[in-house]
Parts: structure tokens; sequence; C-alpha cells
């Protein structure tokens, strides 16, 4: 069981930044102030599983908003008073013979008590899972998806970035102790998905790195 009470100074770029002539400065922007109170419980069944679950709910004061003065040009306000509310579940399985398997979900739910503005960028419903097959010790296989409800982008509502299913592969191989190569595609399904409404993300991508770790 957790309370917590956090404060979010705004920046110098909050307050006083056009951002390229695409935001308003705020010199009058205060900080934002939350209160939290979460629930937890992890629990392991054996060496075969793992599951994890979490609920909150967060007060929050004066919230750092991007507010639309018009179709060009936003700025960042404290809209008042805003509840926080969700759930979070998450967990592995290790199904033997290499196989793993695991995933998260996150619900969350935010409500503006102040005034009629739509809160921008936050989905409702957010899921992840993935599949690994361990052929052998260095060698690897994982297949993952990623989901996320619609979320506003606009302060009005006039602009809404749709929900998206993007899916990927990936191969691993440790070729020595600490060194790893990895070559994989994400969005797969070359899906058309934006996190803001106007601004697409990549399609298709194919990818190759190495890394160390010390």
């Amino acid at each position: 069981v957790t309370l917590s009470r956090k404060t979010r100074l705004p920046t110098i770029k909050d307050r006083y930044s056009y951002r390229f002539g695409t935001a308003l400065p705020n010199p009058d922007l205060e900080a934002e102030k939350s209160t939290t109170l979460e629930f937890g419980w992890v629990h392991r069944f054996g060496h075969w599983a793992r599951l994890e679950s979490a609920v909150f709910y967060s007060d929050i004061r004066d919230l750092i908003e991007s507010v639309d003065i018009n179709s060009d040009v936003y700025q960042l306000q404290n809209v008042g008073k805003v509840s926080s509310k969700g759930v979070e579940l998450g967990g592995d399985v290790w199904l033997g013979d290499g196989w793993e398997a695991g995933g998260n979900y996150t619900y969350l739910k935010q409500e503006n008590k102040s005034s009629d503005l739509k809160l921008t960028n936050v989905p409702e419903h957010k899921a992840q899972a993935w599949l690994t097959w361990h052929v052998t010790d260095p060698l690897s296989f994982t297949a993952d998806t990623h989901y996320e409800s619609e979320r506003y982008t606009s302060s009005d509502g006039s602009r809404e970035a749709d929900s998206f299913t993007v899916f990927g592969l990936r191969a691993g191989y440790e070729f020595a102790q600490g060194w790893v190569g990895r070559l994989g595609v994400s969005n797969l399904s070359d899906e058309n998905y934006a996190y803001q409404e106007g601004y697409p993300e990549a399609g298709r991508t194919w990818y190759g790195n190495l890394s160390y770790q010390f």
C-alpha cells in the first residue's frame, strides 16, 4: 500500500517557449500537484508463473494540460482539478521446453472535474503481450503485440487518434557473455497508426542491433 504526494514543476520551456510558432508562452503556469493512493499485489506460483496487480487513485490539482487556442496554436495551462483512477495487471508464464509468455494491461480513467476541456493523449486501455521461444541457450525468437485505445489529441475534442494494434517479431543471439545481437521487424502488418492525430508513426520497419551488457 502506497500513499504519495508529488509536484510537477513547470520548466522554463513550458512557461516561455513559443515552440517554433506552435505555442503561446504562459509565464503564470503553476506547479501541478497530485496525491496518489495505490494498492498493489505480487504473487509467484511456484517456478512457472508470476502475477502482479495494482489499483490506484490520484487526486490532481492544477493539472498542466495542452489547451488549443486555435487550429494552429496551443498553450500549456492549469486546468483545475482532475481525478485519475485505474487498474494495472501483468504477469509472466514459463511454459517449459524453452517457451515463455507474458503481458500487461492498464485501464486508466481521467476525469476533468473543473471544466469541459478534454484531457489529451490519455488512452483508456493499453495492453501488451509477448511469446518467446528459447531454441537454445544463445538463440531465441520473440513475437509481440501492442494495443492502445483511442484518445483525444485536442482539448476541444475535435481531433482524436484512433485505436490501433501493432505486431512485431525479433530474433536474438548471444554470441558471448554480455554480447547480444538482434534482428527484427516492428509494425509487421504495416498498420497506419498515430499517437497524435495527423502525425502517423513509421510503417513496417526492419532493424538490427548489437549490444553489450556489463
